[in-house]
């Protein structure tokens, strides 16, 4: 699995991933270059040479034991989306207070007319 090689991978690699992990298929090899600078990147994040290695290792320790989990036999378990069963777990709809203008712009890294300004971003 290579995110980020410029070849197709991207994002969608990683979802398949994840949908793989639910459907028994096979699991992505944990020592395929996962290039976490470039998906950090894509995300706007600054990480330094040793949080890039440490979020690297922690990736592949994550790989490691999908790996062990689809080894697994789960033919006869249902898929579930919680651990236990959660019905109507809904809070009231109350009006609250929102955030002024200058807050919510006030992270932002581009602004143009009181908006958020982002660039066209096509891979």
């Amino acid at each position: 699995m290579n995110l980020g090689d410029g070849r197709g991978g991207g994002i969608s690699a990683a979802v398949d991933t994840q949908s793989r992990a639910f459907n028994s298929g096979p699991m992505p090899d944990p020592d395929a270059d996962f290039n976490v600078g470039y998906v950090a990147q894509l995300c706007r994040l600054e990480l330094t040479a040793e949080e890039t290695v440490q979020f690297q290792e922690q990736l592949s320790g994550v790989i490691e034991y999908m790996k062990k989990i689809d080894q697994l036999d789960l033919s006869g378990i249902e898929a579930t989306a919680h651990a236990v069963p959660a019905f109507d777990v809904y809070r009231e709809d109350e009006p609250t207070a929102s955030l002024s203008l200058e807050e919510v712009l006030r992270n932002a890294p581009q602004k143009s007319q009181n908006q958020f300004a982002v660039t066209k971003v096509v891979e």
